[in-house]
């Protein structure tokens, strides 16, 4: 796991460390991250999108039919632009108390100039999965999830 891109950031955002691997994706993959404020640790996730990955780059010479890095660079700028756009979103629905908490991000343009680090840092909440299994919901737990998705 130490070759993950996401150890080149380390620490992130200066001070925020790489506890363990949550989830991969199709599209990225999600770490528990901790920091240390005042002698209490804290938490929070980070999203890492790193465009293009292999099955990303594969589909753009099936979709550009090139295998030209101009013509590719262009086609993952328009990925890379649709999740900062995704990010501006984030920020204008920051305090949405039904809506998972964006805290921060960072983009870096990769080394070889194709493609695009992405990481974004939300805050860490308990799945339903694992809510459920610690929890009995009642009937008006149920109409409130309910409400709260609307």
């Amino acid at each position: 796991m130490e070759n993950e891109i996401i150890y080149n950031y380390v620490p992130l955002w200066g001070s925020w460390q790489i506890e363990e691997l949550l989830g991969k994706g199709s599209f990225g993959s999600v770490y528990r991250v901790s920091k240390d404020v005042y002698g209490d640790k804290i938490y929070s996730v980070v999203k890492i999108i790193s465009i293009p990955n292999k099955d990303q780059y594969n589909s753009a010479i099936s979709i550009t039919g090139s295998r030209d890095n101009a013509t590719l660079s262009k086609y993952f700028e328009s990925l890379a632009k649709s999740i900062v756009n995704e990010i501006n979103l984030l920020y204008t629905l920051k305090g949405s108390s039904n809506i998972i908490s964006f805290e921060d991000h960072m983009i870096e343009k990769k080394s070889n100039n194709l493609g695009w680090d992405i990481l974004i840092r939300m805050e860490q909440a308990t799945s339903l999965t694992e809510y459920l299994s610690t929890n009995t919901l009642q009937k008006k737990d149920i109409i409130q999830f309910g409400i709260d998705i609307c």
